[in-house]
């Protein structure tokens, strides 16, 4: 069975991972739908505003792939809960086409404004004025 490392040395298996990958995508938007009020079902697209009854749908989408989190030796930001955004298809596509330079600086920047002022922070922002 595949294991792979954490930021702290130890090992967890791939199974394991992908447990606590669903667990924390399920928190991730009740935790969203809780905190606006608003039904699951109405979850929309953190990036474009989209809503999920407009947009073929909304996922739950990784800033860091879960293979990036594997290969880097951070498995488990995989399933840290401030690794996720709601996206719909188009928005899930242009994060997949920036480096992983660039999603790294994303999840950082994203984790620092949450917990700061208790709001999602303007991507397009971020994307016009990041140097990476």
């Amino acid at each position: 069975m595949s294991s792979y490392k954490t930021s702290d040395g130890n090992y967890l298996t791939k199974d394991y991972i992908d447990y606590k990958v669903q667990e924390t995508k399920e928190l991730y938007t009740q935790t969203v739908a809780q905190s606006l009020h608003i039904d699951q079902d109405d979850i929309f697209c953190e990036r474009c505003k989209i809503s999920n009854r407009i947009a073929t749908g909304v996922s739950r989408s990784h800033i860091m792939s879960v293979d990036y989190c594997q290969r880097s030796g951070c498995s488990e930001l995989a399933f840290d809960i401030m690794n996720l955004e709601h996206l719909c298809l188009d928005c899930h596509r242009e994060i997949e086409s920036n480096t992983n330079e660039f999603r790294k600086s994303w999840y950082i920047f994203r984790m620092e404004h949450i917990l700061k002022f208790n709001e999602i922070p303007d991507y397009k922002q971020f994307k016009e004025n990041i140097n990476v």
